[in-house]
């Protein structure tokens, strides 16, 4: 029997109750229900119609059911932070403004890089960056020579054929260029022939190759990433293109230097502080460089700090530590305010779902699926600016990372994973409770079933898109023009004959006017593609990417 929902909460309990008072003072066999007006009285006399026809009143169940989890009191959810998310809330007019702003489009606000700033001695942080630099750039260079080594020695002391029976390099390769690029970068196809099958190889979707002659370590390589393959085909984008039309290919696996650059940046960035870049005044936008966590991820590289890790046990210690041990109150004085320390609603949730023994309140939101354990976690990581979710697997961590992050969906929010499948799998999870989530990342290496929420198929929605089109055959078109008149200038000027100096006068003056015509059309493409990542991205409830991780000193979990 479903009630509405004012009858759950606590006006509709006490006006229940006051209605079955009076009630008592009715004559007898006359009552009325608590969610029907006092006219609506009926009688228990006997009727001619079958009893199941009319259902029974909450007043004649017994006392113990109005205290049991099917009670007709039970409480509805006073209010659920997951319903807040973007795609679940109405933006009508957000939309139609949207569609407005497209149909009158003229430019938008430039984004520029924020100035570069280096700490020096007296800065905030100073001291815990160059500890944090001194720990983390050896342990880098030294990952990086690791793998290098292991590919010079396969490269310098495998034989061509062991190489190729391993299944790391493929010889005697044609290639071709494919019309269409696939993510801003231009494909080549290679294939041994004409419906020649390749033997079993190592070359699947997101590897990184290495592109010769002969010898990646006689020559230098081109370096690319294996798009897709077929049986007798593998397709491989890179950052330009190159000379492929004649003689022959070798592909061998190769290593990825970009992870390494990327994590190389990513601390340099810690000199950046991002409330000075959010507090500028102007009229661009500055592409965010640095953390919030800044203050977090260096404390332990405080000079005058020692480390607040205290191991629980050895390192070699297999077993698992008691729960009583584990049981401790956080040794950081710091503030544990979160994301939410100013929403008091997710602060009361969050402080009694923390304990071992939560206190529940009526109207608490319902977290489906999930032990005491995973409730608990999703409370910790609601309350802390940063945590550490950890469990064997099958314990169900990508479940509380999903419904935690339900709490926060109306939050930017950006979810990362050391590996793509991981990637994939959460992609998956958050799309099977409702959520839209956005798949961030290199196109060979997302699943192809999770395709719809890539972010290159979303551009490719974009209502935008017919413009960006247009403007992309303007831009071949313009560039078309300005190498024909590149070649005509340097046939004129090989000449070298008086009579023409005029025309190539003019033929400069035309190969300028197309210059400025291409630097025109690539400036309006890159601000309607910010203004199409910044739709996407607001769109979405969640984004996914792929990050590195990278080891911390004296981890013991």
């Amino acid at each position: 029997m479903q009630y509405p929902a004012r009858n759950a909460t606590y006006l509709g309990v006490r006006d229940f109750f006051k209605k079955l008072a009076r009630q008592t003072h009715r004559p007898a066999g006359h009552y009325c229900t608590a969610h029907q007006p006092a006219a609506s009285c009926f009688s228990t006399i006997p009727s001619t119609r079958p009893s199941a026809a009319r259902g029974s009143s909450e007043h004649e169940l017994p006392v113990e059911v109005y205290f049991s989890e099917g009670s007709p009191l039970t409480p509805s959810p006073r209010f659920d932070w997951r319903l807040r998310a973007p795609s679940r809330s109405k933006r009508t007019l957000a939309r139609q403004a949207d569609k407005k702003r497209h149909a009158e489009y003229k430019g938008y606000a430039k984004r520029l890089m924020p100035p570069h700033t280096l700490a020096r001695p007296g800065d905030a942080y100073f001291e815990e960056i160059r500890a944090y630099n001194k720990w983390f750039l050896p342990l880098l260079e030294a990952e990086q020579a690791e793998g290098e080594a292991v590919l010079r020695e396969r490269l310098a002391t495998w034989s061509l054929s062991r190489l190729c029976e391993e299944g790391y390099c493929l010889t005697g390769l044609s290639a071709f260029w494919m019309d269409a690029p696939q993510f801003g970068r231009p494909v080549a196809c290679f294939l041994q022939g004409p419906g020649i099958v390749f033997q079993e190889h190592r070359f699947q979707n997101g590897t990184q190759v290495l592109v010769s002659r002969l010898d990646p370590l006689a020559e230098v390589p081109y370096r690319g990433s294996v798009m897709s393959t077929t049986p007798s085909q593998i397709r491989i984008a890179f950052e330009e293109k190159f000379d492929v039309d004649d003689g022959f290919w070798r592909i061998d696996v190769g290593l990825s230097n970009i992870v390494f650059e990327r994590m190389r940046t990513a601390i340099a960035r810690l000199n950046q502080d991002l409330t000075v870049q959010e507090g500028s005044a102007s009229d661009s936008q500055y592409i965010l460089h640095g953390t919030h966590l800044r203050d977090v991820l260096l404390r332990s590289f405080s000079p005058g700090s020692r480390s607040l890790h205290e191991p629980l046990q050895a390192p070699d210690d297999v077993e698992y530590v008691p729960r009583d041990t584990l049981e401790h109150q956080s040794r950081e004085g710091r503030d544990h305010g979160g994301a939410f320390k100013d929403d008091m609603r997710i602060q009361s949730w969050v402080q009694r779902y923390a304990r071992r023994d939560p206190i529940r309140i009526d109207g608490d939101p319902h977290l489906h699926g999930l032990n005491p354990t995973q409730t608990r976690a999703v409370a910790m990581m609601l309350g802390e600016r940063i945590s550490l979710v950890q469990g064997p697997p099958g314990t169900g961590k990508t479940k509380t990372i999903i419904e935690a992050v339900h709490f926060e969906v109306h939050h930017p929010l950006l979810v990362c994973t050391y590996t793509n499948a991981a990637v994939d799998n959460l992609v998956e999870g958050f799309g099977a409770v409702g959520l839209k989530p956005l798949r961030v990342g290199f196109g060979a290496k997302v699943k192809s079933s999770l395709n719809e929420y890539g972010l290159d198929y979303q551009l490719g929605k974009h209502p935008l898109k017919p413009r960006v089109d247009k403007l992309l055959e303007e831009q071949k078109a313009a560039e078309k023009r300005y190498a024909q008149l590149n070649r005509k200038i340097e046939v004129l000027q090989k000449e070298g004959k008086a009579s023409v100096s005029q025309r190539l006068e003019r033929m400069r003056s035309a190969l300028a006017l197309v210059e400025r015509q291409t630097m025109s059309i690539n400036s309006k493409l890159y601000a309607m593609h910010q203004e199409m990542l910044r739709d996407i991205t607001t769109a979405a409830d969640v984004s996914f990417s792929w990050t590195r991780p990278r080891c911390q000193p004296n981890q013991h979990h």
